[in-house]
């Protein structure tokens, strides 16, 4: 049996959603093919990271212990870069070009930059650092890539940049009459209305705007009430906003959960009024899930893969109670032309061609 080529995979930390969920996806499906190691602070939660002969590296938390951490990193390179046909650099802000400055000085000929968001997340100091490492990017990847053409011209400017979609089995997300009916139960939502959200609740995911609309909403829909899945640092904030506003009985903080594609079926619409986004690719599993889709104008249209997918300005709070009110999971309209773009089986080829070089 011939040997796997290892691919050496950084940027992951300890989140069920976005750029750990879709690297995860593309190392499962690829599996076959490669072996994938991933540096994380801590262990990654998706199965995927460990599953046959991937393996987890852990490494000291940057932000906790910076000198252990860079020596750590330096020494594991000195011993194991050889080792490495690829590194996957997968990030959502330029404050640490460590892991890619060493992927260069130590030779690994083929290294990756995949940036996964259309804005720097993180405090100002990551943004500072970020504008300031942006031009040295170029020069120390072989390869840039992003989850959209909006990711890729704020990441890389001028700079050449090849997309490729956050992809996922189609059929993982299909309509499930059975999971919608026990997770509607389970959420005490049985006969509501159910406005549905998932992300991490940071301000770049604007939770706030949906409940500050929620009593408007349940002016026009009584039964309504608003399912916001996903953990982070706004989770207090967020229920001091829920209730100072009484809205106890039509809004749940479901937290962080795992079961993304049941969740989904319990929706009646999904709202994703994102203040920014790489790709926002639950909207589009939502879609997938036969859910209309209310995003902002922030949101790439590249997330638009059915017929019922809406695009509107943030300051328009008026617009966004008329579309969630009005939306229909009977009036969907399907489009498979345009989610085929995100099968997983599609799109893991193309990033395959570029871990082997054979693409640049």
């Amino acid at each position: 049996m011939a040997v796997k080529p290892k691919v050496l995979v950084f940027g992951i930390s300890r989140n069920l959603g976005g750029t750990e969920v879709v690297v995860s996806r593309f190392i499962g499906q690829l599996s076959d093919q490669f072996q994938f190691d991933t540096f994380a602070t801590p262990m990654p939660l998706q199965p995927e990271y460990v599953a046959g002969d991937n393996r987890v590296i852990l490494m000291p938390m940057r932000r906790q212990r910076p000198l252990a951490h860079v020596r750590q990193m330096r020494q594991y390179f000195k011993d194991h870069a050889h080792e490495y046909a690829a590194v996957w650099y997968n990030v959502n802000n330029f404050s640490n070009l460590g892991f890619l400055q060493l992927a260069a000085q130590h030779g690994i000929p083929v290294r990756l930059c995949h940036f996964h968001n259309s804005d720097y997340i993180g405090n100002k100091l990551n943004r500072m650092l970020s504008g300031k490492n942006k031009a040295k990017v170029p020069g120390l990847a072989t390869s840039l890539l992003a989850c959209s053409n909006e990711a890729g011209t704020f990441a890389y400017g001028n700079a050449p940049f090849s997309v490729v979609n956050n992809a996922f089995h189609l059929g993982e997300f299909a309509f499930d009459a059975a999971a919608r009916q026990a997770v509607r139960a389970q959420l005490g939502c049985e006969d509501a209305f159910v406005i549905g959200t998932v992300g991490r609740l940071t301000q770049q995911k604007n939770h706030q705007m949906l409940i500050r609309l929620m009593p408007e909403i349940l002016r026009r829909r009584p039964e309504a009430k608003l399912v916001i899945v996903g953990g982070g640092a706004l989770d207090g904030a967020l229920k001091q906003q829920v209730a100072d506003a009484g809205l106890a009985g039509s809004v749940v903080l479901a937290g962080m959960r795992s079961d993304a594609a049941a969740l989904l079926s319990a929706f009646d619409v999904f709202a994703f009024p994102s203040r920014f986004e790489g790709l926002g690719v639950a909207a589009v599993e939502a879609q997938a899930n036969g859910l209309p889709c209310v995003a902002s104008e922030a949101v790439p249209h590249l997330t638009r893969v059915s017929d019922s997918a809406q695009y509107l300005p943030l300051d328009n709070d008026t617009a966004w109670v008329d579309a969630l009110c009005a939306a229909s999971r009977e009036t969907f309209a399907e489009n498979p032309a345009l989610l085929a773009k995100f099968d997983l089986q599609q799109e893991a080829p193309k990033l395959a061609a570029f871990l082997t070089g054979e693409r640049r």
